[in-house]
């Protein structure tokens, strides 16, 4: 808050940060984190914490550094309020053919359903089919223009309501396949 950048939102963190503090969620001591101000092991911005954040064991603490079932408690929390929908999985991994229309690998304004996807060529890694699903996907190529290519749906914009981040985006979901496979 002190170094002129977005003042007004980071002396809002500090103090959303003390009442934090003074809930009894941490010690003072203990409270710590990023250059930013989020903190613990779900990187969440004081206001962050204080809407999503759950006790989810119950001990009257949301302890979002040591107590695995507050941290993935406050996380699923936040992906459920944020348009997560557990039907679904986030996207996948997808081959493109050659000479595809690079201007349809555009996240913000293109979105189609399966179906059209597949009819532009677009297949499964390996080259299976898409799924037989209507709902919209878009295209995702984290480092512009090159491959790995992706196919992104609904869940994949709650996990960038977390962070903005293709890169962390895409580690969130994959990570999510390699405990549950879909």
């Amino acid at each position: 808050s002190y170094d002129g950048r977005r003042t007004n939102f980071f002396q809002k963190e500090l103090k959303n940060s003390l009442r934090i503090i003074d809930n009894g969620h941490f010690l003072k001591k203990d409270f710590f984190g990023s250059w930013a101000g989020a903190f613990g092991q779900t990187q969440f911005m004081p206001s962050t914490f204080i809407k999503y954040a759950v006790d989810f064991d119950g001990d009257g603490r949301k302890d979002l550094w040591k107590t695995p079932e507050d941290i993935f408690g406050s996380a699923a929390n936040y992906l459920a309020k944020s348009g997560w929908n557990g039907s679904q999985t986030w996207g996948r991994r997808v081959e493109l053919p050659e000479g595809f229309d690079v201007k349809l690998i555009n996240f913000r304004k293109i979105r189609k359903p399966l179906a059209e996807w597949q009819a532009l060529g677009v297949r499964r890694a390996g080259g299976g089919d898409l799924p037989n699903a209507s709902f919209p996907a878009s295209l995702v190529q984290p480092t512009e223009g090159k491959r790995p290519s992706f196919l992104v749906y609904r869940n994949y914009r709650a996990i960038l309501k977390w962070n903005r981040s293709h890169f962390f985006a895409l580690a969130v979901g994959r990570l999510a396949d390699a405990i549950v496979p879909r």
